[in-house]
């Protein structure tokens, strides 16, 4: 396979060390296409393994529409010059519901970078058009969003509280992030009080 470029390239340097490394604006070619699945499958893999039970099965289409959203916002966010802040109708379009667990979770693979794509946007200015719209993103995939003051959707909260695995992993970020208005939300807070025990005093 002839090493990875454009969105496998982004992805491998997200996976491998955190970097984000984009180019100009993202049109697949097949082949493309393939690599980048190849390389979110091999994350679903690895985060499989590490996951508290078992986690749902890897979305395709999921992963890849969060690794094209990615994409197009560091994009958008390393070119300040560009004057597109709102979401292109191709990733509007194909958005996933958010209705299974299995888009969570693949959707998560990438999408758990979102939190620091948000924050540097918000340091080059509060009120950054394109800020507020990675904040409604975000909004639709809790997953993304413990540490962040963003108002989730309850609905697709609530496809999270009611998966063992993905639970376990928001209750994980929540206690890590220390997240306290999470810590209270009425779909989660019975398993946070189970989780941190003695500690009790940190949800009050």
């Amino acid at each position: 396979m002839d090493e990875p470029n454009r969105l496998g390239s982004f992805l491998s340097g997200l996976f491998l060390d955190g970097r984000a490394i984009v180019s100009s604006a993202l049109e697949l070619t097949p082949s493309e296409k393939e690599q980048a699945i190849a390389i979110l499958q091999q994350a679903h893999h690895l985060a499989a393994a590490d996951a508290p039970g078992v986690p749902p099965d890897f979305d395709e289409d999921s992963a890849l529409w969060s690794a094209e959203m990615l994409f197009w916002s560091c994009d958008m966010l390393t070119d300040r010059a560009a004057t597109e802040t709102d979401l292109p109708k191709t990733l509007i379009e194909s958005e996933p519901k958010g209705d299974q667990p299995c888009h969570h979770w693949s959707a998560d693979l990438v999408l758990r970078f979102l939190a620091s794509v948000i924050q540097r946007s918000e340091r080059i200015a509060k009120d950054d058009p394109l800020g507020i719209t990675l904040t409604r993103v975000a909004a639709r995939w809790p997953l993304s969003a413990p540490g962040t003051e963003i108002e989730i959707d309850s609905s697709r909260l609530a496809v999270i509280a009611g998966n063992e695995c993905l639970r376990s992993v928001m209750v994980d970020r929540i206690i890590h992030r220390k997240d306290k208005r999470l810590s209270e939300h009425s779909l989660l807070r019975e398993y946070l009080l189970r989780a941190v025990g003695a500690n009790v005093h940190w949800l009050s």
